[in-house]
């Protein structure tokens, strides 16, 4: 069982990365489309 619970750790901390990295490169996405990337570049 402890096995089982050091995945379910991984396992979530993988999800919360790959919710973080989603989540940015949508912003990064929305930023190119109004024009902002170009500002901050």
């Amino acid at each position: 069982m402890r096995s089982l619970n050091a995945l379910d750790k991984v396992i979530i901390r993988l999800l919360k990365v790959t919710i973080i990295v989603s989540t940015f490169l949508i912003l990064v996405n929305a930023l190119d489309r109004f024009g902002f990337s170009g500002q901050l570049g």
